[in-house]
């Protein structure tokens, strides 16, 4: 067992709002041939940077969180949502005239049907202020976090100057398809098809190895987390290359599955365990998670229970 309740984060990122909205099919429209529903339950949660900022709450360690929203009703209802958590939302730029991102998942009997999705038409010129409230908030805080959805309040000049500014470990959880703005940071944790962007190479990770190993010593990467899917994690530290194979899960949900992977490691790196056990313990997160519903968190009391042998 570990204690994450002293360790403090920094979470930066692109914020939104995550919507399930269910329904039943109750007969066949005599219009069309299409059901007739009724809706019997709706749902919303954090995600993006705000689900990171969820796991790591849930896990028992403490963060702050730096993002934006619009002055429409979505943000209100991100800037609620923060409150419910305890969470000061005076580092959550409020913008005019953007649309805050947010995803509407609709389900008919169970089944998905479609997802809308509202991307925010993110404003430039906040630079100095981003600035300015990043080096209030590294006061404190034992690792950073950039949760990089690319909506756009992640933008290169921004990551540079956290990554050239911070004397602390930042983990990076890439979404723009160049790597050189994460240039000098201690880990990315990409999925398999983002590094196959970055590298514009879609052959298998096994075969992409040297080439993984290469664009890690050009950017002076410390580590690459190759996030697997169901098949688990892949470090790549100096010139090794270690596999960490994951639980059989049936019907796995993998919505937000990175961001608990990316709250949990950094909980663990900062709580001073190594990288291969923080990536062990990290899998066994996620395990859980997958195994949850929509835009879904993990417990400490979960995790301590699955994964005790590891601490």
């Amino acid at each position: 067992m570990i204690d994450f309740s002293k360790v403090n984060i920094l979470i930066i990122g692109d914020i939104m709002l995550d919507g399930f909205y269910h329904s039943k099919s109750i007969r066949e429209s005599p219009e069309a041939p299409i059901p007739i529903i009724e809706s019997f339950k709706s749902e919303q949660f954090l995600g993006g940077s705000g689900n990171v900022l969820r796991n790591v709450l849930s896990l028992g360690g403490n963060a702050e969180i730096i993002s934006s929203v619009g002055r429409d009703f979505i943000g209100r209802e991100v800037i609620k949502e923060l409150k419910k958590l305890n969470i000061d939302c005076s580092s959550i730029i409020k913008i005019a005239d953007m649309d805050t991102t947010h995803k509407q998942r609709y389900f008919i009997d169970e089944k998905p049907i479609y997802r809308l999705d509202v991307d925010s038409k993110y404003q430039k010129g906040l630079f100095l202020n981003k600035k300015k409230i990043f080096l209030d908030k590294l006061k404190d805080k034992h690792i950073v976090i950039l949760s990089d959805y690319n909506k756009g309040f992640l933008d290169e000049e921004f990551i540079k100057f956290i990554i050239s500014h911070s004397n602390l470990p930042v983990i990076v959880d890439p979404k723009k398809k160049d790597f050189k703005c994460y240039k000098n940071s201690f880990c990315l944790t990409p999925n398999v098809l983002e590094i196959q962007m970055a590298l514009n190479d879609f052959n298998s990770l096994q075969l992409l190895e040297n080439k993984i190993i290469k664009l890690k010593n050009q950017l002076n990467i410390e580590n690459i987390v190759v996030t697997k899917s169901e098949e688990g994690m892949c470090l790549f530290s100096d010139s090794d290359v270690t596999n960490f194979t994951a639980e059989n899960i049936e019907k796995p949900d993998v919505v937000g599955a990175g961001d608990t992977v990316i709250a949990c490691l950094a909980l663990c790196i900062a709580s001073g365990l190594n990288l291969p056990k923080s990536i062990a313990i990290s899998l066994k997160a996620a395990s859980i998670v997958v195994g949850k519903q929509g835009t879904n968190y993990v417990t400490k009391k979960e995790l301590d229970r699955c994964s005790s042998n590891l601490f």
